[in-house]
C-alpha cells in the first residue's frame, strides 16, 4: 500500500535532472482523483523503478509523473486542518518533502515541492520562475478540485490514496539494470516516447561503474531543455537517424530502430550520446534552426541576408528545408571553414529566396509542396557527407526540384513582388 510505502520506508526519492519535466495537466490529475475516489478496494497505481544510491536515497528511473502527482495531492490534503496529522509523516522527513525534484535551469533554486508547501502555509514564497513550472500549475488545479469536495469525500480520497497499491522495482547502485528494466516494461503493451527508450539504452551502456554519470545526466538535461515540444523530440530523432544511417528515413520501419542498430557497445553508445547532447554542436544548431534564430550561432555571418531570410521561414511552416539548413550550419560548426565563404553565402541566400518564391507560388495555386520532402533530405545528406561542394548541391537541388521555370512569367513576378513586400515589412518589424 502507498501508506506503508511512504511511511515505513522513511526514505527520500529523487527525480534527477535528466528526467523530462513534469507534464501532467488538469485532465490527467482530475482523472486520477476521480479514479481514487471511485475505488475503495486498493486502486493500483502502477510500478515505479528506482536505483538505491549509496546515500540511501531512491533515484526514480520510471514513475516520476505518478509520484509527483501523489505528492501534490497529499500536499493539498495536508492543507486541510483535519488531515494534517495524518498526512505530514507521509510526505515529510526532517521537515522537508520526501520527494526531491532536482532544480532544472533557473526554474527553481531548490525543491519545487518544498517551495509550494512553504508558500501554501505562509512560511515562504514561490519565485516567478517556479510559478511557471507545471508542478505549481497542477497544484493550483488540485486545490480547486479538492476545495469543491465535501469533508466526507476528502476523507475518502485520503483513505483510498493511502490504501492504493504500488509496486517498487529497486536496483542497488545499478542504474544500467534499472534502465534495462524500464525498456523491457515500457515497450510491451503501450507506446513509449522514442527519446525515453533511447535514453535508457544509452544509459545502460554508459553508466555502469562510471564516474561520469553526473556529467551524462547533465548533458541529457541540456539536450531536453532545447527540445521544448514532443514534436521537437520526434523531429530530432528523425534527424539523428538520417545522420547516422546516411540515408533517407524509412517512416514505416521507424526512425528509432536505425539509431539503436548503431548502439552495440559502450564506445558506440558514447558516440551517439555525444552527437546528440554535446554543447555548442548539433543540439544547439538544431535548436536555433527550429527557432529561426540564427543570430545565436556564431558561424553564420551577421552581415548576410541568411539570418533575415531564415526568420521569414518561421511563417511558412515548411519544415522540410530545415534539414538542409541544419546540414549547412553543422558542417561549419564541425570545422568546414569554406561553408560560409563569400561565394557560398551568395548561393545560400539565392537558394532561400528561390524556395520562398516557390512556396508563395504553390500557396497561390493552392498546392502543397510537401512532395519534395525526401529531396531535401537527399541534399542534406550530400552536404553532410561532402559528396559534392555546397554550391553544386544547392544548384542541383534548385534545378531538379524547385523548377521555377515551370511557372509562367506572371506567377514568378507576383511571387517576387509578394516576397519583396513581405521581406521589407518583416525586416522593418524586426528592427522596430
Amino acid at each position: 500500500m502507498l501508506y506503508r510505502y511512504l511511511l515505513v520506508s522513511k526514505k527520500e526519492w529523487i527525480v534527477p535532472r535528466y528526467q523530462r519535466n513534469y507534464s501532467w495537466d488538469k485532465m490527467n490529475i482530475s482523472q486520477l482523483i476521480n479514479d481514487l475516489i471511485d475505488n475503495d478496494n486498493g486502486y493500483y497505481l502502477g510500478n515505479i523503478i528506482v536505483v538505491e544510491r549509496n546515500d540511501k536515497r531512491l533515484e526514480l528511473v520510471d514513475g516520476q509523473q505518478r509520484m509527483v502527482s501523489f505528492f501534490l495531492i497529499l500536499l493539498c490534503l495536508y492543507g486541510e486542518q483535519n488531515f494534517k496529522k495524518n498526512v505530514k509523516d507521509l510526505i515529510q522527513i526532517n521537515n522537508k518533502v520526501k520527494l526531491i525534484i532536482k532544480p532544472r535551469s533557473t526554474q527553481s533554486e531548490g525543491n519545487i515541492l518544498d517551495s509550494i508547501m512553504d508558500n501554501f502555509f505562509g512560511e515562504g514564497s514561490v519565485s516567478n520562475d517556479e510559478k511557471k513550472t507545471q508542478e505549481y500549475k497542477v497544484f493550483g488545479e488540485i486545490k480547486k478540485i479538492i476545495g469543491n469536495l465535501t469533508d466526507k469525500i476528502q476523507q475518502k480520497l485520503l483513505n483510498n490514496l493511502k490504501n492504493a497499491k504500488i509496486v517498487e522495482i529497486s536496483f542497488k547502485n545499478d542504474e544500467a539494470s534499472a534502465h534495462s528494466m524500464f525498456v523491457n516494461l515500457n515497450t510491451k503493451g503501450r507506446a513509449l516516447n522514442d527519446l525515453d527508450i533511447l535514453k535508457s539504452i544509452l544509459f545502460k551502456y554508459l553508466t555502469p561503474n562510471s564516474q561520469a554519470t553526473d556529467v551524462y545526466q547533465e548533458n541529457w538535461h541540456y539536450m531536453l531543455e532545447r527540445l521544448e515540444k514532443e514534436k521537437d523530440e520526434r523531429d530530432y530523432i528523425r534527424f539523428i537517424s538520417v545522420y547516422l544511417e546516411r540515408k533517407k528515413p524509412n517512416k514505416n520501419k521507424g526512425y528509432l530502430r536505425g539509431i539503436l542498430s548503431k548502439i552495440t557497445c559502450k564506445s558506440e553508445a558514447k558516440k551517439v550520446f555525444n552527437l546528440m547532447t554535446e554543447k555548442g554542436k548539433l543540439i544547439d544548431v538544431y535548436n536555433v534552426v527550429k527557432k529561426h534564430d540564427l543570430e545565436k550561432i556564431e558561424v553564420v555571418p551577421n552581415n548576410s541576408e541568411i539570418i533575415n531570410l531564415w526568420r521569414m521561414f518561421s511563417l511558412t511552416h515548411f519544415e522540410q528545408v530545415d534539414f538542409i539548413m541544419i546540414a549547412i550550419i553543422y558542417s561549419s560548426v564541425k570545422g568546414d571553414k569554406h561553408v560560409f565563404s563569400r561565394k557560398n553565402v551568395e548561393v545560400i541566400e539565392k537558394f532561400l529566396q528561390l524556395v520562398l518564391i516557390y512556396l508563395i507560388i504553390e500557396a497561390l495555386n493552392k498546392k502543397s509542396p510537401s512532395t519534395y520532402a525526401n529531396n531535401f533530405v537527399e541534399a542534406a545528406l550530400s552536404i553532410m557527407g561532402k559528396q559534392a561542394s555546397l554550391k553544386s548541391v544547392l544548384l542541383k537541388f534548385i534545378s531538379n526540384n524547385l523548377m521555377i521555370s515551370k511557372f509562367n512569367e506572371t506567377e514568378v513576378k507576383n511571387a517576387l513582388d509578394l516576397s519583396q513586400v513581405f521581406r521589407h515589412d518583416y525586416v522593418e518589424f524586426l528592427t522596430d
